[in-house]
């Protein structure tokens, strides 16, 4: 398994490197028959859009636009595929498109309401758009459907305390530190939870 997911990234790597020589080579910015394969590519392996995009460099905006630009077309030929969707959302906040990552989730969602990847990167997504409500409700939903890992308990801890309910924040940060104590981030934001409060700090803290 590991000496495929190896395999699978070094095709990826070449993929991008070879269209990227392409386009400083020319000069140009791409027709779009030149985005069409990348784009059916993307259609038949939606995981490429988040491996391609892990290996741009992030001063290549070319490249950067011409993945983009085959995302959008992916997306406009294939917008009922859940997992499409899914990897042009993660794509779309990468590259700062943070509320067309939002709209491609509502539609991954609308089309498989219990998809906990979907759900977790939803209530994200719009906590980080000023919606915590609508975040928490997300996250409570894929934690109630199996999601009980640490990362989701501390987003949902993050999207009820921009929501102003500390005290369910808190809750859900001792609860990722139940599952594990070593999530920095979780324990400093009980600790500030708990100051706030005006509790005394550390008797609350998990040891």
């Amino acid at each position: 398994m590991a000496e495929s997911g190896r395999q699978f990234g070094g095709s990826v790597r070449t993929s991008v490197r070879s269209r990227q020589r392409g386009l400083r080579f020319t000069g140009a910015v791409p027709a779009p028959s030149a985005v069409d394969p990348l784009a059916q590519r993307i259609i038949d392996e939606p995981e490429l859009i988040t491996a391609m995009a892990e290996t741009l460099p992030p001063d290549d905006g070319e490249a950067a636009e011409q993945l983009w630009n085959a995302v959008r077309t992916a997306v406009s030929l294939r917008s009922a595929e859940p997992e499409l969707l899914l990897h042009a959302a993660r794509f779309a906040r990468r590259s700062g498109r943070v509320p067309q990552a939002a709209a491609w989730l509502q539609d991954a969602l609308a089309l498989s309401p219990r998809h906990l990847d979907a759900l977790i990167l939803y209530g994200q997504v719009v906590t980080e758009l000023s919606r915590p409500q609508e975040g928490a409700a997300a996250l409570e939903r894929a934690i109630a459907l199996g999601a009980d890992y640490p990362d989701v308990h501390l987003r949902l801890g993050d999207a009820l305390r921009a929501e102003g309910r500390r005290r369910a924040a808190a809750q859900a940060y001792r609860r990722a530190l139940q599952l594990n104590e070593r999530l920095t981030a979780a324990r400093e934001a009980l600790r500030a939870i708990v100051e706030e409060e005006g509790k005394g700090a550390t008797h609350e803290l998990p040891a």
